[in-house]
């Protein structure tokens, strides 16, 4: 069953700080893709840890920043297929149990603009299974503008 696509919900500065303290991760304030650029493939147990021990009447703002690193951690390139295709029921688990909260994330990750076809080159590694997830969820998104 299809839900209306959810208002836009993203995550903050402070929840990245909260994040970056929680895991000793480095941060400062001109880090703007900051979960881009401190995920590393090795904290993947270590985010999923801290993601199950968010309280679920926290910020969403947390959950979402944690969901990047684990996105960002999973879709680097260090896993091979096989680790890819294991990883990705533990992120399905969260995006089904907090989808209204996480859409916005997904649906960046999905890279719309780009041809399923040409996903290997112009997407995420993992595009194609959020892809999949988001059709199950929501309506597509209406087209882009091109830039």
């Amino acid at each position: 069953m299809q839900n209306p696509i959810p208002p836009p919900q993203y995550w903050t500065a402070e929840a990245a700080q909260w994040a970056a303290q929680q895991l000793g991760l480095r941060y400062h304030d001109g880090m703007q893709d900051w979960p881009w650029e401190v995920a590393e493939t090795a904290g993947l147990a270590q985010y999923f840890c801290l993601y199950s021990q968010i309280d679920g009447h926290a910020a969403p703002a947390r959950r979402i920043v944690v969901l990047e690193l684990i996105l960002e951690a999973a879709s680097n390139g260090a896993l091979t297929d096989a680790e890819l295709q294991a990883v990705w029921p533990h992120i399905k688990a969260l995006l089904d149990h907090d989808a209204e909260a996480l859409a916005t994330t997904v649906e960046y990750w999905c890279v719309w603009q780009a041809e399923e076809a040409n996903l290997d080159e112009e997407a995420f590694r993992l595009s194609p299974f959020l892809r999949e997830w988001w059709r199950t969820h929501y309506p597509l998104p209406p087209p882009t503008a091109p830039e």
